[in-house]
């Protein structure tokens, strides 16, 4: 458990051991380097970024403070009733996410998941999630392709068009 200020830099490192953050986020990780000149920090060793209800988990972490925008690399996070991960997890602004290479899964192993949707881009934003394109693999077995995908999380009724719900017992 260490902490170095760089004064003439701006610079302050949070390191060996369980590091951090809370302002209008909270930040925990192994170490943290924070640059106050330019307000923008990076996370090392399994950090986890909570704004809000939101919760990001990733090898590492970069947040820059003052537009509110950072980097998850390799990024989990749940979203709706599963899993959402990908290599590179982009946070704009307060409720947008945008990802390549996606994986959005229920299955309880979101690291290797049984099953799962793999989308190519996706933008999740606030309780909406558009994907382009998106397949539905089971194992390691492509089952359909759909060229576009939006999804809307939002709990209750409303108009619209429904979405099947599977659950197996």
């Amino acid at each position: 458990d260490s902490i170095l200020f760089e004064v003439m830099d701006e610079e302050v490192f949070l390191m060996h051991g369980p590091a951090e953050i809370e302002d209008d986020f909270h930040l925990k990780a192994d170490s943290i380097h924070l640059q106050t000149g330019e307000e923008y920090l990076t996370a090392l060793g399994d950090p986890v970024f909570k704004d809000g209800d939101q919760e990001l988990y990733g090898v590492r972490m970069e947040y820059d403070l003052s537009d509110s925008e950072g980097m998850v690399f390799d990024g989990v996070t749940t979203l709706g009733s599963g899993f959402f991960s990908g290599p590179r997890m982009k946070k704009v602004g307060d409720e947008e996410i945008n990802v390549s290479s996606a994986v959005y899964t229920t299955c309880d192993l979101p690291e290797n998941p049984h099953s799962g949707f793999y989308m190519n881009k996706v933008k999740a934003e606030g309780d909406k999630v558009y994907a382009a394109p998106v397949t539905l693999k089971i194992g390691k077995v492509p089952v359909f392709v759909v060229p576009t995908f939006f999804l809307d999380l939002k709990k209750g009724r409303r108009s619209g068009v429904l979405v099947p719900n599977f659950e197996f017992g």
